[in-house]
């Protein structure tokens, strides 16, 4: 009964996205179309070069990742120079999700935002994940991703 109002309202059923949201493609895009639009992090990879570190799409990045964005945040330059850190960061973590977890994979919710579906049925929305790391510091982008690894059922990594 608490849900039964949403049948009969139009629009999205998850809200409004927040951060990214993908639009001006098909009307239901396939994962690899999605894979393809998400996928690029140029900017972020630029960042961590200039911060010393080469960043590839594999699970050890993802620390790497993890301790430049503590050492920033601590020097408090967040506001100056973190917004390819915090605009390519939830892609990059679910390119590295998708590319390493046999059948995860990018879909939109209705509402256009992307999220990465685990083998199991599970939605991570990683946007909110590495919005929420760089905000209060947790969680972990290497901890999600374990996580996601670990507690899925059909991963074969």
């Amino acid at each position: 009964m608490r849900q039964q109002w949403r049948r009969w309202l139009r629009g999205p059923k998850h809200g409004l996205p927040r951060k990214s949201i993908v639009y001006g493609v098909p009307r239901h895009p396939g994962p690899e179309h999605l894979h393809a639009l998400l996928g690029q992090y140029k900017s972020l990879q630029e960042w961590g070069r200039l911060q010393g570190f080469d960043l590839d799409p594999v699970p050890e990045d993802l620390a790497v990742l993890d301790e430049a964005i503590d050492r920033f945040i601590e020097e408090d330059g967040r506001h100056r120079q973190m917004s390819a850190v915090e605009s390519e960061a939830g892609p990059f973590l679910g390119t590295v999700i998708v590319s390493t977890i046999h059948g995860a994979h990018w879909r939109l919710w209705p509402n256009g935002h992307p999220v990465v579906r685990l083998a199991s049925g599970r939605d991570l929305d990683v946007i909110a994940l590495a919005d929420d790391r760089l905000r209060s510091g947790q969680p972990r982008l290497a901890t999600v991703y374990a996580d996601a690894a670990t507690t899925d059922p059909d991963n074969q990594t």
